[in-house]
């Protein structure tokens, strides 16, 4: 199901070029074109693309936390360790993930 998906998402672009609602001027990101199709798209179809998206969002995060898990329980405790204590240590080695940093002054002074 997931490749289907992504070529439906990925040809959206095409789409939108060949159907003449991106101007392919020099100065606009390309990657734009998919939501240029979006606009003029029924709601009806909007909204089963906005769930499918969110829906491979989440599945990948899904399969990301299931093999931070199975690392903690198996590479580096051996399977000492209870299954929550790892789905527990999972869970605290995504926190960072979710953290934004601060600016430097540098990257501040660039954009």
């Amino acid at each position: 199901m997931l490749f289907p998906v992504l070529v439906f998402l990925g040809l959206t672009g095409m789409i939108a070029v060949w159907a003449g609602l991106w101007p392919g001027e020099e100065n606009l990101e390309s990657y734009l074109a998919f939501f240029t199709l979006f606009k003029v798209l029924p709601d009806w179809v909007s909204g089963i693309t906005v769930v499918l998206a969110v829906s491979m969002s989440c599945a990948a995060y899904d399969t990301l936390i299931s093999a931070t898990t199975a690392n903690f329980s198996n590479d580096i405790f051996n399977n000492r360790l209870p299954l929550n204590v790892t789905r527990f240590l999972s869970l605290i080695a995504n926190v960072p993930a979710g953290k934004k940093k601060p600016l430097t002054k540098a990257e501040k002074s660039r954009g």
